[in-house]
């Protein structure tokens, strides 16, 4: 494994990703490369808000998101930001129009969100109905995040946010089951039954059921009906070696893949959540599995053994910016080995991981996320 303390060799600073033969720089290339991944588009879009710099559903069918309180939010600014005190208690409110054309039987509700600060209680990320509180995203005191049905039942899953990190959530429902994912990766299910809606079709940043308002920022809200709940076109991959060694957010960076199994599809995407912000990463890929800890000098645990093959071509060493995280879209025949290329084949099993910049106590080190195995058709 001596070579694998290159890993630590200082990275180029230009984060590109080339998509389409065109390269994107910056906010517009880790933009691009979320939208590239499968777990955050269903089959049939009704609503969406990018919120980055108006207030507009980008699909035209609905007006603008609005913006309430004695003091409004301020205008979208990459997001837009609550203050967490309820609105009829001198709070804000950030609200869709009613999305009339959902249906309620088989949805996918999707958001990117941010929490400034943990309140007392639960409180909510994102709510749908005003009235009705139907469903919706909760987190915590301690962080942990959940979900909302039918006014005031929850379920939770074990994962643990922290402030100041932008997350993706997901809710997908379909015929009474639910399943709740973060950063593409699905972690909790439930058969909840019915939802009773009351035609209360809107979302919100409050819970009006219990007083409690959303403490932090939203963006890219998407609405879609047929959620395709259960299919193979979710999230790809069996997650292994995790947690991580938490890094210096306090989480554990997570890694999730997305697209087709089918080798000849060639379409795979890479995505990394929770790392520290403003971190150089890039991934790895190997063949075989191993658990090797603090290689190089890291405060991580490396899950690839054999030979292990590094992305890092022109535009694969990325940068989490804001986001704390960023994706990369593969081409299966150009897999990077020790010796050269390699074209990923039926029937073969490949291993993916994510290294990646960070500090202890101010001193620069790396880490790792957790490892996912994928076995393609």
């Amino acid at each position: 494994m001596n070579h694998f303390t290159s890993l630590l060799r200082p990275l180029p600073t230009p984060h590109l990703v080339r998509r389409g033969g065109a390269l994107l720089s910056g906010a517009a290339a880790l933009l691009a490369a979320a939208l590239s991944a499968a777990p955050l588009m269903a089959q049939s879009p009704q609503a969406s808000y990018p919120l980055l710099t108006d207030l507009n559903d980008a699909t035209g069918a609905y007006g603008p998101l609005m913006l309430m309180g004695n003091t409004p939010p301020a205008p979208p600014a990459n997001g837009v930001c609550v203050d967490g005190v309820y609105l009829f208690n001198g709070g804000q409110d950030a609200r869709t129009p009613v999305i009339s054309s959902l249906d309620t039987n088989d949805f996918q509700l999707e958001v990117e969100f941010q929490i400034t600060a943990f309140g007392a209680g639960t409180r909510p990320i994102l709510v749908g109905g005003n009235g009705w509180r139907w469903i919706g995203f909760l987190v915590q005191t301690n962080g942990t995040y959940g979900l909302l049905h039918n006014n005031a039942l929850q379920e939770w899953s074990s994962t643990v946010l922290t402030t100041g990190t932008w997350y993706r959530g997901m809710i997908k429902y379909e015929a009474g089951m639910v399943e709740l994912y973060l950063d593409g990766v699905k972690v909790h299910e439930a058969m909840i039954g019915p939802l009773n809606t009351g035609n209360n079709l809107n979302f919100t940043t409050n819970n009006f059921s219990n007083g409690t308002a959303h403490n932090g920022c939203i963006r890219n809200l998407l609405v879609s009906n047929d959620t395709t709940l259960g299919q193979t076109s979710g999230p790809l991959g069996v997650n292994y070696c995790g947690p991580g060694v938490p890094n210096s957010t306090g989480a554990s960076g997570v890694i999730s893949v997305a697209g087709s199994a089918a080798a000849v599809d060639n379409d795979l995407t890479l995505t990394a959540a929770s790392l520290p912000n403003n971190a150089f990463g890039y991934f790895l890929t190997s063949r075989t599995q191993a658990f090797i800890t603090g290689p190089g000098g890291s405060v991580g645990n490396l899950c690839l053994g054999g030979s292990i093959g590094r992305y890092v071509g022109q535009g694969q060493i990325l940068n989490t910016g804001t986001n704390g995280g960023f994706s990369l879209v593969l081409d299966l025949t150009l897999t990077p080995q020790p010796t050269g290329f390699v074209s990923v084949a039926a029937g073969e099993t490949w291993n993916y991981q994510c290294w990646h910049r960070d500090a202890v106590g101010g001193a620069a080190t790396s880490n790792f996320t957790d490892a996912t195995a994928v076995l393609f058709q």
